[in-house]
């Protein structure tokens, strides 16, 4: 379920950049006059499932690659890194 998630914010990530960022700077371009819009970005979300070792898939990988990784040790990874202080 998570990479299904995943993958479907990948797209509406690409979705969005192309149809709206491409398309306003194109008719910005052409001298077209359109209404300011603006979208929500889903960076923030993309990077914490997927942006280097402190990242969900990082440490998914990381406890992977352990002899005798568990789930366990899994969410003791992201309550240290994402848990609340």
């Amino acid at each position: 379920q998570l990479c299904i998630n995943y993958t479907n914010e990948r797209l509406h990530k690409f979705f969005n950049e192309y149809v709206f960022a491409l398309e306003q700077k194109t008719y910005q371009d052409e001298g077209i006059k359109v209404p300011a819009f603006s979208w929500d970005d889903n960076q923030d979300l993309l990077d914490l499932v997927d942006k280097g070792k402190n990242s969900i898939f990082g440490f998914l990988d990381t406890v992977c690659a352990t002899p005798g990784g568990t789930e366990d040790l899994f969410l003791e990874h992201l309550n240290k890194h994402f848990g609340t202080k």
